[in-house]
């Protein structure tokens, strides 16, 4: 199968939330890190990831971009269902009709629909991205990284080296504030600038501010020695606050790992524009602090028994490689040939689709 795979380096901590905080973490105001279990050599291991329907959805999104883009040049502005339905794959759940022989023909050469499916009638995808692990003794004891990718990671341990196994050896615990500047009352001169009515208005809301603490610390303690408190009591509601993030360190190694089915030249552009828009900005959680940045050039493709680099070696931006140009253009070509009604007819009722498009005949 035609696969793109290699490794990512994360360039700042990469944070994806748990659906469900450690109970310890969330009492310290720390948002835990996705983790699942693998095992290698009989024995479990727990490793943080980014996860594989993440990167689905960042793609989609990112190539429903490339045909509203193309749509727009031609002057033509979508629907609210048509935009809803590119970028989340349906409207709403299947609307129960099956797809034709010849709907699923016309998909499959469809440049957006080939690649990435969806619809009223839920056509399939055609291309597949793994969870993206690192790249550890674990990952690769576990099949999920293959053994070529033989980077031993090591940790300093009582003087000695020794390889990193488990997750949390790659986790680091990430503090941040968020200050209250009228609180604090700085800075001062600024605050009685652009304050109206500063002198009387921030002193109320100090002290409004410090009556709720207290009455949230007596609520504590009303709790603690067993007496009936409400959650409101308990509910902290000024904004200055302290708060973490467990995150995998800079500087991993991630194995990356999509394959995908026989597209067309102009598929792949399509595919291959999407991954590089995709960690063209960070991903993750978190952005707005630096997290989820990283270094993709280590990606190639394999495509038709013929091995490309993904990017070229420029440090200063992230480009496709030359290798990639005969792709992109014949994603262009395609892309001036764009029908909305034959797009929207993926999205509808079949029997609506069917009188769309003898309608555009």
């Amino acid at each position: 199968m035609n696969k793109i795979d290699g490794v990512v380096f994360t360039t700042s901590p990469l944070h994806v939330a748990a659906f469900e905080s450690a109970r310890a973490d969330e009492k310290k105001n720390i948002r835990s890190m996705m983790q699942q279990y693998v095992f290698a050599d009989g024995e479990r291991y727990s490793i943080p990831y980014f996860p594989a329907n993440d990167i689905r959805g960042r793609l989609r999104r990112k190539g429903a971009r490339y045909v509203l883009l193309a749509l727009e040049n031609q002057g033509i502005k979508v629907s609210r269902p048509l935009y809803s339905g590119l970028m989340s794959s349906a409207l709403t759940e299947s609307i129960g009709d099956e797809s034709s022989l010849e709907e699923l023909q016309r998909a499959r050469r469809n440049l957006y629909m080939g690649v990435f499916g969806g619809g009223a009638r839920m056509i399939s995808t055609r291309f597949y991205p793994a969870d993206m692990v690192p790249i550890m003794r674990s990952t690769i004891g576990a099949g999920m990284v293959p053994s070529s990718y033989d980077i031993d990671l090591k940790y300093h341990k009582d003087g000695k080296l020794v390889s990193v196994e488990h997750g949390y050896s790659l986790m680091n615990r990430y503090q941040m504030v968020r200050r209250d500047d009228v609180l604090q009352v700085e800075p001062m001169d600024d605050l009685l600038r652009f304050i109206e009515d500063a002198e009387n208005v921030i002193p109320e809301y100090q002290a409004q501010i410090l009556g709720m603490r207290q009455d949230r610390k007596a609520a504590k303690k009303k709790k603690d020695e067993g007496q009936s408190v409400s959650e409101e009591d308990l509910k902290k509601r000024d904004s200055q606050n302290i708060y973490g993030y467990w995150a995998i360190s800079p500087g991993v190694p991630m194995y990356f790992n999509l394959r995908f089915d026989d597209l067309t030249e102009a598929q792949v552009g399509l595919l291959v524009s999407a991954i590089r828009d995709m960690f063209s900005e960070p991903i993750g959680g978190v952005v707005r602090a630096g997290m989820g940045r990283t270094n993709p050039r280590g990606l190639s493709m394999k495509y038709n028994d013929e091995h490309y680099p993904l990017f070229d070696e420029d440090e200063s931006s992230l480009r496709l490689s030359s290798e990639m140009e005969g792709f992109v253009a014949a994603m262009k070509e395609s892309l001036q040939k764009m029908d909305p009604r034959e797009l929207l007819s993926y999205f509808i009722p079949a029997k609506e689709a069917k009188k769309l498009l003898n309608e555009a005949a």
